[in-house]
């Protein structure tokens, strides 16, 4: 699935499959208030190369799911500052 965002001025997309690590940034994205929409397509993932779930699509670069989770916390922790 792709979960499509517009959060921060920044478009994202989440290649998923609804696995458990899935539902984590799901549930992380909600918990900073992301607006989203999920659609499914396996294949472009595939042919961008990538092989497990869930790949996160950001200005161009791809986070993994530690890398996007890491981004995330480090954002919450910047907009303390």
């Amino acid at each position: 699935m792709w979960i499509v965002l517009q959060g921060g001025g920044r478009l994202m997309i989440l290649y998923s499959n609804d696995c458990p690590r899935c539902k984590v940034i799901k549930q992380m994205l909600k918990k900073y208030k992301y607006d989203f929409t999920e659609v499914d397509n396996k294949q472009k993932i595939l042919d961008l190369g990538f092989t497990m779930y869930p790949v996160v699509e950001m200005d161009g670069a791809f986070y993994s799911y530690s890398g996007f989770l890491t981004y995330l916390k480090e954002s919450a922790n910047a907009d303390k500052n």
